[in-house]
Order: structure tokens, then sequence, then C-alpha cells
């Protein structure tokens, strides 16, 4: 079978439209290892059993047995059962009662009573919102600008012209004191 043929059957094996006949002719061709190289993943279908084995004797009235077991409870623990369950929905609805009427007096007020104070706090708090955001983009500057990094690092290197013959000059002094001292 052609691998399109077969990319085919397998697509409509997953999507459950294959007939049986289809499905041994699917695993019959996927037992060829040259064939199975090629969908690796695939591996599991050769394994799998074209037929589906019929429940063991008695597994109906085992499973009825499991599920539809009759709930025997003596009248003491249904009485204890039905007051937990009324003690539940009593305490469910004393907290809602308490909630409801501790926050329901404190509905949402207004923050500002003075609608001109409102706006002037809103309009500061966007101001705020809008600097922020356009933190960041203000306009390069021009490159003419940069060119004069160069002149500055002229200077600096005078600069340090400087400062290395003044060291220098220092040095020379240590050494004559130090000089002095060891006589």
């Amino acid at each position: 079978m052609e691998q399109d043929k077969l990319k085919e059957l397998l697509r409509r094996y997953y999507e459950g439209l294959t007939t049986g006949e289809e499905e041994r002719q699917l695993r019959e061709h996927l037992s060829d290892p040259a064939v199975l190289s090629c969908f690796p993943g695939e591996k599991y279908l050769v394994s799998l059993s074209a037929t589906v084995p019929e429940p063991s004797d008695g597994f109906y009235e085992r499973l009825t047995d499991v599920t539809h077991r009759k709930l025997n409870m003596s009248p003491r623990h249904r009485l204890l059962s039905h007051a937990a369950t009324v003690a539940a929905a009593a305490v469910i609805l004393a907290a809602s009662w308490m909630l409801l009427n501790q926050y329901g007096r404190q509905a949402v007020k207004d923050t500002y009573t003075d609608p001109a104070i409102a706006m002037a706090e809103v309009k500061s708090i966007l101001t705020d919102v809008s600097r922020k955001m356009n933190t960041g983009m203000e306009q390069l500057e021009p490159m003419r600008k940069i060119t004069k990094a160069p002149e500055a690092l002229g200077e600096m290197s005078r600069i340090n012209s400087i400062v290395e013959d003044n060291l220098a000059k220092l040095r020379y002094l240590s050494r004559i004191d130090n000089g002095n001292g060891r006589n």
C-alpha cells in the first residue's frame, strides 16, 4: 500500500471512520517492519487485538451490585445524617445573613463628594500614568552633538598627561626622601 493511502487510512482510523476490514488491513500493513519504520509512532496498532473480548459470566450482575448498592442505615444514623444536613444549612444561612447585614449597610459610596475634586484627582492620575508611559520616548540628540566626544576625549588625554607628570615628580621626591632616610 502506498504511504499516502496508509496516511489517509490512519487519519480515518483516528477519526473513528474505518471499518473492521480497513483496520485489519492497517494492522497487516503496519506489521511489515519496512512500513512500520516510516510510521514509528503507530507501533502500538500492530499489537492491538482485532476482536474485543466478550465480558465474563456474571459481569453485569457484579457491575450492578457495585453501582446500585442499597444504603442500609439504621434509623438513628439516618436521623443524625438529616440533622447534620439541616445544621450545615442553618450555619450557611446565618453566616450569609451576617455578612450581608454587615456589608449591606456600608454600600459603596463615592470617594469624593465634590465632583470638581474627583475630576482633578482623575486628571492627576491620568497625567502621572501618561508621564510614566512616555518615559524614554524623547527625541534622540542630533549626531553632530555626538561628534563633540572626540574633543572631550582629547581634553581628558591632556589632563591625564598633566596628572602623570605631577605624579612622576612626586615619585621622584619620594625616592629622594627614601634614600635620605636610609643613610
